[in-house]
This record gives C-alpha cells, structure tokens and sequence, in this order.
C-alpha cells in the first residue's frame, strides 16, 4: 500500500486530498480532473491556477499548462485571464509560468543567474551614477521611472506615493518653470569638478549629519530635537559648513579619490572579493546546481498584479487634482 499510486482531489479545501489507487476505487489515474465526492465537485474551489478557483474573474474555464507539466514550481495550469491573457491570444509550443520553470527545463545554474542578476544589478548602479555626477537630468527621470515599479513591488506604498508625484510633476502636472527645475536642478557640485556632482538629497543628508555631529562634539550629549533648535549656531558650525562649499568637501564620504588612488582601492576590492568567494565555487559553472540559498531569488522585476498597480496610480492622481480643485 505504501508504494502505491496515489491521486489527488482537485478541489483546494478538500479535507483529505490524496488517495491510493485503490482506496479511490481507480486502476489508473484519470486524464480528466478528479474530485473525491460530489461536494468536492460541486465547491468552486480548485487545486490548480493562482486564484485557486474552477473560474477566473471573467467567468472563463480557459487554461493553458506549463510546458513542466507535473514539475512546474507553481500551480502547473492557469487561466488566461490569471495572467493577462485573452482566450484568444496564441502561446508558443513550449509556454513556462515563470523565468523559474524556464530556466529548469535549460538545466541552467541558478547561482550562476543569481551572480549575473547582481552583476546586472551593479551596472545599473553605475548608470545612475554617472546620470548623476554629469548631471544629466532627462536619463535620473528615466531611473525614477523604473524605481516606480521597483517601489510597487517590493511593497513600498509611501515611496510610490512619492514617485508618482515626482513624475506627474515633470509630466505636466507642475508649472513650466518648476519642471524645468525639477529636472535639472537634481544635483549639487560641491568641489566644481568636471563630473563632480552628487545628489541634492544625499548632501542634504551629509550636511545635517556632520552638523549635528558638530554640535553634540561642542555641546555635549543634545537630542536631534535640541540639534535643530540650534540650527542657527555659529561658530564651529559655520565652520564645518565653510569647508563643505570652499573646496574639498565635508567629510572622507563625499571626496573623489584621484585616479591612481582610486584604481588602487578598486584593485584591493576585486582581490578581496574574489578570495572571500573561493571556497564558494561561485566561479564554477555547474549544470543543474542547486543553492538553497537563491532558491526563491528572481532578478527579474517583476511586476506584481498591474491592474491593481494601475487602480492605485489612478488614484493618486485623482487625489492630486483634487488637491489642485481645492487649492483654487
């Protein structure tokens, strides 16, 4: 009995969903859908699809299978509509839920996708730095775009907020003048070199920590509240701010090493990456590897539910323009 077939009920809540072969009174498992009982068959509950149910929102029974079939990581079969699809739309021969599926059925590494993820990850760091420091305006608007639909779904509804309004601003929402700013007024140069330029929000923060820093070093042990109410404090103060602007910068965080400098600090960094990561085989291309550790990891953005993304992104801007009624 213990070595038997068994088959499971399709109905998700059925209170014991595997059977032997034999105990279903079977002698070879269905090709059809099979459900325990009638109250099983009768429940719109279903084992199969993301929405867990025999019918999608639209009322549609339409379902296409991953091409792993019983090996699929997700739920195997989905609706069309589950996915953003139109029962007429035409997949490919071979169709996968996911990046997941596909990736298994080329027996590709995943730790050698995790690597190449965050290597993708990093340049795209690199292109937003360089926007910044040469302080090119139209591309830092494209980065808030993708950081947008990077914010919605890792679940960041304040930082949404934020990026939705950012963007309706230079999208028309704002006056000319304060477009104009928004875009290209982003950046400040403190030292005046060429490719010099930081981000505003990021010298806002270094000025207000090194002040505080200062004043508690003066004054001794303040609160940030106290801190703030001696914003007019002058003095060491004023000094600190003096050196921020004249040439070098506020602190070690914000200077540019020179270039032999900097090639050496890159070289020692790349030395003690590669020989912390030795033993870990992350420079080994193993077919069909496995990590528990990147099981759940997908360098993809993916974007989580679009339509409730567009419902909520219609929402701020109805609030913003009833703002804007209000304020007239």
């Amino acid at each position: 009995m213990k070595d038997e077939e068994m088959i499971v009920c399709c109905n998700a809540m059925c209170p014991t969903p595997w059977y032997h072969l034999s105990c279903a009174r079977l002698t070879a498992a269905p090709e059809d859908d099979w459900f325990c009982c009638n109250k099983c068959l009768k429940s719109p509950s279903y084992t199969y699809c993301l929405c867990k149910q025999k019918e999608d929102a639209r009322g549609s029974t339409r379902m296409v299978q991953c091409a792993k079939q019983e090996n699929c990581r997700g739920h195997e079969w989905y609706h069309y509509g589950c996915i953003g699809l139109q029962d007429t739309d035409v997949l490919p021969e071979k169709w996968y839920c996911g990046e997941e599926c596909a990736l298994d059925a080329e027996n590709d590494d995943h730790v050698l996708n995790h690597s190449r993820a965050l290597t993708l990850e990093g340049l795209r760091h690199l292109a937003r730095q360089a926007a910044v420091r040469t302080g090119n305006g139209p591309v830092m608007v494209e980065d808030w775009k993708i950081d947008l639909l990077s914010f919605w779904s890792r679940r960041h509804p304040d930082y949404l907020a934020n990026a939705h309004y950012f963007l309706a601003c230079v999208g028309g929402f704002a006056p000319k003048n304060i477009i104009k700013s928004l875009i290209w007024n982003r950046v400040v140069n403190i030292n005046g070199r060429r490719k010099g330029n930081v981000g505003m929000d990021y010298v806002s923060k270094q000025i207000s920590r090194d002040y505080k820093g200062t004043v508690k070093s003066y004054y001794g042990k303040v609160t940030d509240k106290h801190a703030e109410q001696l914003a007019k404090v002058s003095g060491p103060c004023g000094h600190v701010l003096g050196e921020m602007f004249s040439g070098d910068g506020p602190s070690s965080t914000l200077k540019t090493p020179c270039r032999k400098r900097a090639e050496i600090l890159y070289k020692k960094d790349v030395e003690s990456f590669v020989h912390g990561n030795q033993g870990s085989a992350l420079f080994s291309y193993l077919p069909c590897r496995e990590h528990r550790g990147f099981e759940d990891f997908d360098g993809r953005e993916v974007l989580r539910d679009p339509q409730n993304l567009g419902h909520k992104l219609k929402a701020l801007s109805r609030r913003l323009d009833t703002q804007r009624r209000g304020e007239r």
